[in-house]
């Protein structure tokens, strides 16, 4: 199938093993064959054996002939011809001609060019014709512009059809589009259990087939599978069309229910004859999945009946008779069923394997040597296709090897008639008993000049003036070659040396792919007469001709080409040259690499030889496959004319020579499916050069190269993959003239954006829309008529008011990607400068502050509140206004006296609010009752969180799988909740979570908030090869499909059983730990409570098995408008979803606002891809790693799921980060930054195992004082979040965090920590934060000793406030690692793998604790565990005094339940003075309520605890530890 396709059809082949024309089976099969002439080895019978790859090839001058005797005149109305698929685009002009008796031909087709194009119907071509009745058909061909002979390979012969023969099997198909690998070929496959599946979610869709030529039917047969299928009901129309572009009802649209119970789930469609050549099956409606399906599209003509599905009756009494090397094979006739299709013939098996397929006869010879043994039976095989059991076998036994040659030929003689040599001589007989005479060899003045069957004589063309001589030998079928007949000479004429006259005048012309040459006739006058011409393409001879006088050639249209042609004479005398022409293409000579600069993709890839290396200009980094097929596919836009592939790896020594077989493949740009534009073949990549040029012509917009075998590497490599070519012709729409109306508005202006878009392509544009952009946020799309090449359109779009500032103004044309353009990378324009809003005169209000008093209230607590006004306007607000408080249910409204022009005020609002568990959103509303006119009145109100009780206030509702409705298998962790030893259950939240391992089986989710959002915590196979691997998911809302959710576990699957933080590795073993990971997806529509999320594993869902372990529900509020003060990072050239690297941009937005140019940096809603850290450039240069971070910043977004950070290369990768540890993402912060309300998400899959570098981290840093960060994402990140640097590391820059708040935040899925507070952070607080499967402690402080001074710069005073930790999948909830006055209060903490919910310790060399330190108002779950070669048990509160005394530890307010070991644990160590009043441990399954271990000294006094339900006693001392315990 052609890769460029001229409509928007979608093509796909469907010929069964045995071809169906319009009416039934190839009637050439078994049938004999003849020909004017046949070259050597390339015979006749070539033509009708079935396999493409041989063929017949004439020998002589043309034109030539080749037929075929059908042995009865028949009916037909089609001639396949074929080429073996892996030659050249030719083109032979030929006719199709046909006889009754054999002597007498008249056209049938009348003579005209035809292309056989590889890439074209697989090298074939269909010629189709009115029905008619010869006996023999012959085609006849004139001219090839591929060989200076006649070539087919398979003259295929179709018979009109009969009336119970389904029409549409094996017949070619084409689609609306299809699914996956269901194309619409499975419907004409003959297989029931094959299926057609049309793409998703867009009704309507449609299958036609093509018949062929135009023929009656009346009736219609649509199956679906009976296997595994329910039913369902699909509403469709049959229609028919003759000439497969416009299609009319012949049985309009209704339901038909298909039931595997009833007709085998199948349909009948009887309707009124009509002649029809395309029947399409339209559907728009399926009850049972959001797409068109069938299995099967049978059409039938008048009295058709019942299809035929009934085999013939077994051929009987089959037997053998040999006479030399022929075996004669003779049977009974086998009869079809009455009223069935017609016995078609018989297929003749030769050891097993198809030999023969025969007409009706009962008779069949083969020739065999008489050495072999060789066995037969034969099948018969109706009309319908369906094939009878084997007949007996019959088995001949070859004699002895034949070593003995024919006779020599008899008397060789020569006849010679103008150029014409024609010679003849006397039959050989081979000895009796033998294997039987083959043929002859003939040789021309010694050398084979051709070898013939067993006729005698043989046809050779020579110049009149050569000289030649000739002998014969005769060959047997063993092999065997007789002595030299005589030999004759044929003596030339008097030699003509006079060269013909030069061709006359040459010129040419060019229609697409075709260049057509025209030249004046040449005279000869030398005597032995004009032959022909020799054209000669770029100095190399192209063709020999006939004496025509026009030749037409097929060149890309890119390539430039110059022809010129001689004359040339019987004698061999070849004229001067004729002038010189050129076809200048489109693209110079030379590779234009059209792949530079565009996505690759991958059907797998082996660690970190992602395809991006492919493509990224350097022969040192190389994609490598997973597995065969491996597929590396380069998206090239629009349709590309591509002359060449180039293949490379590393010419480096180290790179030893070796073979590669690969496909090359295409995609044309109005089709969904690849087609073959080179066959497989085998490509060495030699050592020290390493690259593969492969010749291609098409038109395609994808490139895909599958591979096969590598014998130097498990799979497929590529270093670089280019494609040489030029774009087709194709629309191409940009944007120029962006600007706005009025030129210079104020807040109070409405305000237009403009634009011009244009087409500056080659082909009219159809109608589209462009989108307009304020600081990369669309603020609306225009309708674009369509424009034709070179044209123009205006559009301009109201957008209403806007706030005093800056704007980035932008449009992008095309916005929803419809039109199919030469280029994709030039459809944005922005504005020369930006929109700048004046301030408007007048008051404007706005809240820019909210306290509350208590700021952390108990439940019950009356909270007062304070909101704090400020009047950015001109004028006074002049009037009270109301100042309002709603929070949860209560509204609490506070007059305002007037605010002067730029003056705050704060109001102490009137009333409280009692607090209740949870918390609430507060929203503070200025001029509540809109009594001033304001100059921007979108600016009144502010909204926070207030937190009351334990944990985060996050935004969203978690669902376990274990607690929804599932069909799948419950796991459930073992009592030792046993980690490491790929364990799913344990590393589940609650331990318990859902596997999904056959299709069908789900997990649905009842909500009980409102949710526009899901994030999916789920565990699916790695690759093979490790690595990860990314599958799909059907998700479905109140029952209704919605989308397919792609799931990955490209971040998940450490392998080992080290607890070595950096032992682990990638590489797949036994031994798994960190499972799991999550998938996200905003949705467009916001549901209600009560709604039924539903995770289904269906068709396409392919992983091995799928565990859910949770879901989180969120509504996501709207993404936030850009503030006035800040400037977007698209002024500096950032482009949202574009995949292509903005870190330049960001960088730049960063280091002006450092530098004092900008107020603040705007990070737009959409995807953003960062490859760098942000951090600022040392200009001393100052060590091996830039370590200066960025100062005095402030960075906003839109919101963590509207604004994303994101990077594709490990960081390990990546090159040129600051520091090997901090990764390529993120930000290095030295003091003095607020960052807001965005997401970075990592690239790390390993903490320093297989050699890497760690993971990156998210926010790292000396972050000094004045640091604020505030609702940000992190996912796939070493750590979150690590503050502080060694003091060692420029140590005039030191500073160490001081006051800093992390809040809202959002850690997930790392490899090491969540927030760490280290070398000397003090004052420091997280609050209403929420940690997930962290990879080392959630949260800690480390009071390191790399400071400036330990006597002063010590981690103190920091506070963990009101967070959610779950499931650590190593270390700690929380900890806290020497320094004084930490607090840890009103956390919840879930789920810990093998380590304590909170630990106080003294390892990792801290300096030591001193003062207080605080456990207060926790609660912990299912927390401690077993580690260290699981030899150490820890409790879900564990202080371990390792090396020196931890003093002052305060524990109350606090309850412990289910944990794995003890509730407390002392472990070793000084521990004085601990203090544990009012908590409660329930539940210490394997282990005490309390325990004091061997190795601990000191003691804990107790007030108001209460101990239940512990597995070994409630409070424990063990043999040899002093510690003590008083009170109760």
């Amino acid at each position: 199938m052609a890769t460029a396709v001229a409509t928007a059809l979608i093509a796909t082949a469907g010929w069964a093993a045995v071809a169906q024309a319009a009416g039934g089976p190839n009637l050439s099969l078994g049938k004999s064959t003849s020909a004017s002439s046949v070259n050597g080895p390339y015979v006749t019978g070539n033509l009708n054996d079935g396999n493409q790859g041989s063929y017949w090839e004439s020998s002589g001058s043309l034109p030539q002939w080749a037929q075929l005797d059908l042995g009865a005149a028949t009916a037909i109305d089609q001639v396949v011809l074929k080429l073996p698929a892996g030659w050249g685009t030719r083109t032979q002009t030929l006719s199709v001609q046909g006889s009754t008796n054999g002597s007498s031909f008249s056209d049938i087709v009348a003579s005209q060019g035809y292309s056989f194009n590889p890439s074209v119907a697989n090298n074939s071509v269909t010629i189709n014709f009115p029905a008619t009745s010869p006996r023999y058909v012959r085609v006849n061909i004139s001219a090839n512009t591929g060989w200076a002979a006649a070539q087919l390979s398979e003259l295929e012969i179709y018979g009109t059809a009969s009336s119970s023969t389904n029409l549409a099997q094996g017949r070619p198909t084409t689609e609306s589009g299809h699914a996956d690998v269901y194309d619409s070929g499975r419907t004409v496959d003959g297989n029931q259990g094959t299926y057609w599946e049309s793409v998703n979610n867009s009704f309507p869709e449609w299958a036609t087939v093509d018949l062929g030529s135009a023929v009656a039917v009346n009736r219609v047969v649509l199956k679906l599978p009976t296997s595994g299928w329910g039913t369902r009901s699909q509403t469709l129309a049959v229609q028919g069309s003759t000439n497969g572009s416009t299609f009319s009802d012949i049985v309009g649209s209704a339901s038909y229910t298909f039931n595997p119970a009833v007709a085998g789930n199948s349909v009948t469609i009887n309707f009124t004859q009509t002649t029809t050549r395309y029947v399409r099956i339209n559907i728009t409606a399926n009850t049972a999945w959001p797409a068109g399906q069938l299995s099967e599209i049978e059409v039938y003509g008048p009295g058709g009946g019942t299809p035929d599905t009934t085999a013939p009756s077994v051929p009987s009494n089959l037997t053998l008779g040999a006479s030399g090397t022929t075996i004669t094979l003779n049977w009974g006739a086998s009869t079809d069923n009455s009223g069935g299709s017609g016995l078609a013939g018989y297929d003749i098996y030769r050891n097993g394997a198809l030999a023969a397929q025969v007409g009706t006869v009962t008779t069949w010879q083969d020739t065999q040597p008489t050495t072999a043994t060789v066995s037969y039976y034969v099948r018969a095989r109706d009309n319908a296709g369906n094939v009878s059991a084997n007949s007996n076998t019959v088995t001949r036994t070859g004699t002895t090897p034949d070593t003995t040659p024919p006779s020599v030929p008899g008397t060789l003689s020569h006849s010679t008639s103008g150029t014409t040599i024609t010679l003849n001589w006397g039959a050989s007989t081979d000895n009796a008993g033998g294997s039987g005479l083959a043929g002859y060899d003939v040789f021309r003045n010694g050398a084979l000049a051709a070898q013939v069957g067993t006729v005698t004589t043989w046809n050779d063309t020579q110049p009149a003036s050569a000289t030649v001589s000739y002998y014969v030998r005769a060959r047997d079928n063993a092999g065997n070659v007789s002595g030299n007949s005589n030999t004759v000479t044929r003596t030339g004429t008097t030699t003509d040396t006079t060269p013909p006259s030069t061709p006359g005048t040459l010129s040419h012309s060019t229609s697409g792919t075709t260049i057509t040459l025209n030249w004046g006739a040449s005279t000869d006058t030398g005597g032995s007469g004009l032959a022909g011409y020799d054209v000669f393409r770029d100095g190399a001879l192209a063709a020999q001709v006939g004496t025509v006088t026009t030749w037409n050639d097929t060149q890309a249209a890119t390539t430039t080409v110059s022809y010129y042609v001689r004359a040339r004479d019987n004698a061999g005398n070849v004229s001067g040259n004729s002038n010189t022409v050129t076809r200048t293409g489109t693209q110079q000579p030379g590779c234009v690499n059209v792949a530079s600069g565009k996505t690759m993709t991958a059907n797998g890839s082996t660690f970190t030889f992602t395809p991006e290396k492919a493509n990224d200009g350097q022969l040192a980094t190389y994609w490598e496959g997973a597995g065969y097929p491996a597929q590396l596919t380069v998206a090239l836009g629009g349709n590309h004319v591509i002359t060449a592939v180039n293949v490379k790896l590393n010419p480096d020594p180290a790179w030893g020579t070796r073979t590669q077989n690969f496909q090359i493949l295409g995609r044309e740009q109005s089709s969904s499916t690849y087609t073959n534009l080179v066959s497989a073949a085998s490509y060495q990549f030699t050592q020290g050069n390493n690259v593969v040029n492969i010749p291609v012509s098409a038109t395609t917009a994808d490139v895909r190269l599958s591979f096969n075998s590598n014998t130097g590497a498990p799979s497929g490599q590529v270093a670089e993959f280019e494609v040489c070519g030029t774009p087709a012709p194709n629309p191409d729409l940009t944007v120029s003239n962006v600007s706005w109306t009025p030129s210079s508005p104020n807040e109070a202006s409405s305000i237009s954006l403009t634009a011009t878009v244009n087409n500056i392509g080659d082909l009219s544009a159809p109608a589209s829309k462009v989108g307009l952009y304020l600081d990369g946020a669309l603020k609306g799309t225009v309708d674009v008529a369509a424009i034709a090449a070179g044209g123009s359109q205006s559009v301009s779009l109201p957008i209403g008011t806007l706030g005093q500032g800056s704007y980035a103004v932008s449009a992008r044309a095309d916005n929803a990607s419809t039109v199919t353009e030469k280029s994709e990378n030039n459809n944005t324009a922005n504005a020369a400068s930006n929109l700048v809003v004046a301030q408007a005169p007048g008051p404007d209000l706005q809240v820019t502050g909210i306290s509350t008093n208590p700021a952390n209230p108990a439940v019950g607590a009356a909270v007062s509140f304070t909101v704090t006004v400020n009047n950015r306007g001109t004028t006074a607000s002049g009037v009270t206004t109301v100042t309002r408080v709603t929070v949860g249910s209560t509204t609490l409204n506070t007059n305002t006296a007037s605010i002067a022009a730029g003056a705050t005020v704060n109001v102490a609002v009137n009333g409280t609010w009692t607090a209740t568990s949870g918390g609430a959103t507060i929203t503070a509303s200025a001029d509540a009752t809109n009594v001033v006119t304001e100059t921007n009145e979108t600016n009144n109100s502010l909204t926070q969180s207030i937190v009351v009780g334990r944990g985060a206030a996050v935004p969203y509702t978690s669902y376990e799988a274990e607690s929804a409705a599932y069909q799948g298998t419950l796991l459930e962790t073992d009592a030792l909740r046993t980690f490491g030893h790929t364990n799913f259950a344990t590393e589940s939240s609650g331990r318990k979570s859902v596997r999904l391992n056959t299709q069908g089986q789900y997990v649905e989710f009842t909500s009980t908030n409102q949710a526009n959002s899901i994030v999916v915590r789920n565990s699916v196979p790695d690759a093979a090869g490790g690595g990860g691997q990314d599958y799909t998911i059907s998700l479905y809302i109140n029952g209704v499909f919605d989308r397919k959710l792609t799931l990955s576990s490209v971040h998940s699957w450490l392998y080992g059983t080290t607890d070595d933080p950096e032992g682990l590795t990638n590489t797949p073993q036994t031994n798994a730990r960190r499972l799991f990971d999550e998938s996200n997806a905003l949705l467009p529509t916001s549901y209600p409570p009560g709604t039924k999320f539903k995770l289904q594993r269906d068709s396409g869902d392919n992983a091995s098995f799928y565990i859910i372990d949770l879901v989180d529900l969120e509504q996501v509020a709207p993404a936030l408008s850009k503030p006035a003060e800040c400037t977007s990072i698209t002024n500096y050239g950032a482009v949202p979803n574009d995949g292509l690297d903005d870190t330049a941009a960001i960088q730049a937005a960063v280091t002006a606002d450092q530098n004092g140019q900008i107020s603040c940096v705007w990070i737009p809603a959409g995807q953003w891809r960062q490859e760098q850290k942000i951090l600022t450039d040392d200009p001393l240069n100052r060590g091996t790693h830039n370590q200066v971070g960025i100062s005095n910043v402030t960075i906003r977004g839109a919101g963590m799921w509207h604004s994303r950070l994101y990077t594709l290369t490990q960081p390990q990768n990546a090159g040129g980060i600051n520091h090997p540890h901090e990764g390529n993402f993120g930000f290095d912060i030295d003091k003095n930054t607020i960052i807001s309300d965005l997401a970075i998400f990592g690239s790390g899959r390993i903490r320093g195992g297989d050699g890497n570098a760690e993971g990156g981290v998210g926010i790292n840093g000396r972050l000094g004082v004045g640091t604020k960060i505030t609702n940000v994402w992190i996912e796939h990140a070493n750590v979150g979040a690590w503050v502080g640097r060694d003091y060692s590391n420029i140590p005039e820059l030191w500073g160490p965090g001081d006051g800093l708040e992390f809040s809202g935040m959002r850690i997930r899925n790392t490899y090491a920590d969540g927030i760490n507070f280290t070398n000397g952070t003090r004052n420091s607080t997280v609050f209403n934060s929420s940690f997930r499967n962290n990879g080392d402690d959630a949260l800690a402080v480390w009071a390191s000793k790399y400071v400036k001074d330990t006597s002063v710069d010590i981690g103190h005073d920091n506070r963990f406030v009101n967070n959610t930790v779950q499931l650590p999948w190593r270390a700690n909830g929380i900890a806290v690692y020497g320094g004084y006055g930490n607090k840890i209060e009103n956390n919840l903490i879930y789920d810990t793998m093998n380590y304590p919910g909170i630990m106080l310790a003294t390892d990792h060399d801290p300096i030591p604790f001193t003062g207080q330190t605080l456990i207060a108002n926790n609660a912990l779950y299912r927390t401690g565990g077993a580690f260290w070669n699981e030899d150490q048990e820890f409790g879900a509160i564990t202080l371990f005094a390792a090396t020196v005394a931890i003093p002052g530890v305060t524990i109350r307010d606090t309850e412990i339940y289910d944990s794995t070991y003890d509730g407390i644990q002392f472990k070793a160590g000084e521990l004085p003075g601990v203090v544990i009043t009012n908590v409660k441990i329930d539940k210490s399954n394997n282990g005490a309520g309390m325990l004091a271990m061997a190795q601990a000294r000191g003691s804990a006094t107790l007030s108001n605890v209460t101990i239940t339900n512990s597995g070994t006693g409630n409070i424990v001392t063990q043999p040899g530890s002093t510690f003590t315990f008083s009170g109760s």
